[in-house]
């Protein structure tokens, strides 16, 4: 796989609040500012992405769907970027349309499970995520799980998905922190021994996953004081802002 963005690149305020990123083009982006053609702009756009400049990104999308409105591509990729900035009902919109237009539902749902999740509908969240896990693999399961879960104990449900899907020895491919997480969530993992994990962890990617999914518990448990902490933790931790859990969890602080 190769690198998901830039070393140079656009930071979560930036993108969330609209603040400067002070981030000056590429000489790939310079090269394709200014053309009318649908794959420069499409490249343009990408480039961007790269850069993690996802507002001038979704711009550059935008043209590209005016121009090609039965686009499957950039109304997928500007729904995916409407997510990442925390425009959660732009991106639900968008997602609906990728739906109605022969998008990829495993995909889709997925992403559309996420959105409300942020907008805290929690049981709308849950029916995604409940609709998205046949059509899943293991890998994506565990994903779909953890986000039901934590649908779950922030709105007082059972986690169903957990109780009856998630197993020990899953096929989980890349992704070991949401596996680590149901584990915990399981009690396979003793919670003391998720924290110290989490302390020893050095990628921001496995420890936003992780540590997030520790916050929510520490809230379903009561435990404000310890949550707080660990809120402040996490968003200190920001090499991998486009993370969902990074994104949910900056949601949850502003």
């Amino acid at each position: 796989m190769g690198k998901y963005f830039s070393d140079i690149h656009a930071d979560a305020a930036s993108q969330f609040e609209g603040s400067p990123h002070n981030i000056s083009d590429s000489p790939e982006i310079s090269k394709l500012r200014h053309s009318d053609d649908y794959e420069d702009i499409m490249a343009l756009a990408d480039a961007l992405k790269f850069q993690l400049r996802h507002r001038e990104a979704i711009e550059e999308y935008t043209k590209a769907i005016k121009l090609r409105p039965e686009e499957l591509l950039p109304l997928r990729k500007r729904a995916g970027l409407f997510l990442s900035i925390l425009r959660p009902n732009e991106a639900i919109s968008d997602f609906k349309q990728c739906l109605q237009i022969g998008g990829d539902k495993t995909d889709i749902l997925y992403r559309l499970g996420i959105c409300f999740y942020l907008k805290g509908e929690y049981q709308n969240a849950m029916t995604a995520f409940e609709t998205c896990l046949p059509l899943c693999n293991d890998e994506m399961a565990v994903a779909v799980i953890y986000w039901h879960t934590l649908s779950a104990w922030r709105s007082g449900a059972i986690p169903s998905l957990l109780k009856k899907h998630y197993r020990l020895g899953m096929d989980v491919g890349h992704h070991t922190a949401y596996n680590f997480s149901m584990s915990m969530a399981s009690g396979y993992i003793d919670f003391s021994e998720a924290v110290d994990n989490i302390k020893a962890e050095n990628d921001d990617l496995e420890y936003s996953i992780k540590a997030y999914c520790i916050y929510i518990f520490l809230l379903k448990c009561g435990n404000i004081s310890d949550s707080e902490k660990l809120m402040k933790e996490i968003l200190s931790r920001d090499s991998f802002w486009i993370s969902f859990a990074y994104i949910a969890a900056w949601n949850d602080s502003h």
